[in-house]
């Protein structure tokens, strides 16, 4: 079982804590590509043998070759498909060289659960020894999966009496938050967040306004070679963040106190009428 985040874990100098660590192999290459939810393909390897999808929570499976796959926490049978993607998924992945093409029998629910743990997809001999192994690319599958969230509100939303911090993490196997009342103190208090299986989404809505503080999230997931990790970090969609990222800021950008003098009155730039007209710069003040 893993140990649920502390308070403990929003504070302190190392961000990363290895909660179950891997048995120590080498890091297999990344060959493997979802095309969708359901299919796979393995460039440069033919369709001979049996081919298996390895399931470990904790990162612990490990395939070596001419050896039987360990430390999985289950396995799916994969058959190779005979019929060609679809047209829209070919064009896509139109890029990924010719290979063997798998197809694997599950439901939408269980794939998403399964993109939380470590995944390897194997090529096995009739005895189940190991003839190849390889992690996977996942973007082809979680973006159909999780389709749902293209329209979610994420990051710090702040509306009267009430804060709601949202953040897409579908691989994650939990994620708490972490609120602090400045950008140098102690943490004061640790929230748990809730998942959201249709949209990989996890969320907590916070009955204060909680303008001018700052939070972090302690996620779970699972990293290659490493194991079971619970990271500190900031948040992607965060409208600001302290000295080095190391904490977000929540505020609501529509405030009155947060505008310059004569801001709602003044006249918006006129668009540009041709994108090579645009003139785009990035700046950096100190951080």
């Amino acid at each position: 079982a893993t140990a649920s985040p502390s308070l403990a874990n929003c504070d302190g100098a190392n961000p990363a804590t290895v909660l179950h660590p891997v048995v120590a192999a080498p890091l297999l290459e990344a060959r493997a590509v979802w095309l969708d939810p359901w299919l796979l393909r393995w460039p440069g390897v033919e369709a001979r043998g049996r081919f298996h999808l390895y399931h470990s929570a904790t990162g612990r499976a490990l395939a070596v070759t001419g050896a039987q796959v360990a430390g999985a926490d289950g396995v799916l049978e994969l058959h190779v498909a005979t019929d060609a993607p679809p047209p829209a998924v070919a064009v896509r992945f139109r890029h990924v060289a010719a290979g063997v093409t798998l197809r694997l029998a599950s439901a939408a629910e269980d794939l998403r659960q399964l993109h939380r743990e470590q995944l390897l997809l194997v090529q096995e001999d009739e005895t189940g020894r190991v003839l190849r192994a390889t992690r996977l690319q996942s973007p082809g599958a979680l973006d159909e999966l999780y389709a749902a969230a293209a329209n979610a509100e994420l990051g710090a939303t702040v509306t009267p009496g009430r804060t709601t911090i949202a953040l897409w993490a579908p691989t994650a196997r939990n994620v708490a938050l972490c609120l602090y009342r400045d950008g140098n103190g102690l943490a004061q208090s640790l929230e748990p967040l809730q998942r959201n299986a249709q949209t990989g989404v996890w969320s907590t809505a916070i009955a204060q306004d909680l303008s001018g503080g700052y939070y972090t999230f302690l996620v779970d997931v699972n990293v290659d070679g490493i194991g079971l990790v619970r990271n500190r970090v900031t948040d992607p969609y965060a409208i600001s963040l302290t000295t080095d990222s190391r904490r977000a800021y929540i505020a609501d950008l529509n405030a009155p106190e947060l505008k310059p003098a004569g801001w709602d009155q003044a006249a918006a730039a006129a668009r540009a009428q041709q994108p090579t007209d645009a003139v785009i710069y990035e700046l950096h003040v100190r951080d």
